[in-house]
């Protein structure tokens, strides 16, 4: 079942080129494309005379080599053919959400352009984690630092949108439901005085780095003074790097003997069954999903990897329609939509924090029944009683964290 398509009422996965299963679908029947694709991060430095000789003649146009973690997957970037698919599956008005790289950002946003989509933004997702892909460089009889490149701090996400067909975005919301930013279901609070408003384009990791910096600090970089940031720009929202919890979240039941290793010294990490490379957080696609659709809305994502912006938008109540080449990432993005949908279903919320707990609990409660059916058959057993006190004791430390995780929610 992992290895093939699969499809239901909310939910359709392919698997193989996007391309071909691009067109098995209708023009003008998608809302919105959330995409975290490749990013193009080569070795080799891109010729844009030759792209847009290229692109004059309708051909796309290819780097090759190899990209980030000398890996072939990450050379390239979203090329021009299909970038003209995408416009032509999606509702008219409805928005392109693509995160990039910084050094390639701009290649991505031209190949847009020619495909025929409107650029109507720039999101930025700020972070503290970023190492810099080059180290120190040697100069000679000179002290200072030098380096082939800055640490990153951000990742831009481009905002592109498929022109609107009718009189102006009022009647185009009305016929297609796509046109407008669903701003309303994304308004947070404000720092000072507890309003909501509109959110800013920016979206940070929530570490004290970039918090403080953002918010008078002046460790890290220069910044605008509170007052100021929170007049004008906030409130920023924050969604942190995925960690462990959220990567692995919707894998509790999946059963694999590989597993994920570290970037640096191919370390393996136990217990981590998501392999993907570049993981983004669900909290912060569920935000793109809520801002860029309607509720019953259809997101299509043909770089589906882990599954991510699938998972988000089944939190969210949304239609999702998801594409991946690489059939062990398909294996684990099918796995970690379908234990959504059925955490959801059977627990009745959207919020993926607490599945996990619930998840974790119904596990829990499952192990005591049978290890406390140990305990009655052979009540002098003493691996058995030690077993089943275990269990009584991660339960409560379970449910001490759901708790706090309610609480949480309550206070936000």
């Amino acid at each position: 079942m992992k290895n093939q398509n699969t499809k239901s009422e909310n939910l359709t996965l392919h698997i193989g080129d996007n391309l071909k299963s691009l067109a098995q679908y209708k023009d003008n029947s998608i809302d919105a494309v959330i995409i975290d694709g490749p990013y193009g991060l080569n070795s080799k430095e891109p010729d844009i005379q030759k792209m847009l000789e290229q692109f004059k003649v309708g051909q796309n146009y290819i780097l090759g080599g190899k990209g980030m973690a000398n890996k072939k997957w990450d050379s390239d970037l979203p090329n021009l053919h299909l970038c003209r698919e995408l416009l032509r599956v999606l509702k008219p008005g409805g928005y392109l959400a693509g995160f990039a790289g910084s050094r390639t950002y701009d290649i991505l946003v031209i190949t847009l352009r020619w495909a025929g989509f409107l650029i109507k933004d720039q999101m930025i997702w700020a972070y503290a984690s970023g190492v810099p892909k080059q180290g120190k460089v040697e100069v000679e009889d000179d002290e200072s630092t030098a380096s082939g490149s800055l640490k990153p701090a951000f990742e831009p996400i481009v905002i592109a949108q498929k022109p609107i067909t009718e009189k102006d975005i009022e009647a185009n919301m009305k016929k297609y439901s796509t046109g407008a930013f669903n701003v309303d279901a994304v308004r947070v609070v404000g720092h000072s005085d507890g309003k909501e408003r509109y959110p800013a384009n920016i979206v940070t990791d929530g570490s004290k780095a970039i918090e403080a910096g953002f918010h008078g600090g002046k460790d890290y970089f220069n910044s605008c003074p509170y007052s100021y940031i929170d007049c004008v720009l906030n409130p920023i929202l924050y969604y942190s790097k995925a960690g462990e919890k959220d990567r692995e979240f919707g894998l509790d039941k999946y059963e694999t003997t590989e597993f994920r290793r570290s970037v640096i010294g191919k370390k393996i990490l136990v217990g981590q069954k998501n392999l993907h490379e570049t993981v983004k957080p669900i909290a912060l696609m569920c935000h793109l999903v809520r801002l860029f659709t309607q509720p019953g809305g259809t997101v299509l994502d043909c770089f589906m990897g882990s599954g991510s912006t699938g998972i988000s938008t089944l939190l969210e109540g949304r239609k999702f329609v998801g594409m991946e080449l690489d059939p062990k990432y398909f294996r684990i993005a099918s796995e970690r939509i379908d234990r959504t949908q059925e955490l959801i279903e059977q627990f009745k919320v959207s919020d993926h924090k607490l599945l996990s707990h619930y998840a974790a609990l119904d596990s829990l409660k499952k192990d005591i029944k049978k290890a406390a059916a140990l305990v009655l058959k052979e009540p002098k057993n003493t691996e058995y009683r030690a077993d089943f006190e275990r269990l009584i004791e991660c339960q409560s430390v379970c449910e001490q964290k759901l708790k706090k995780q309610l609480k949480e929610n309550k206070a936000a």
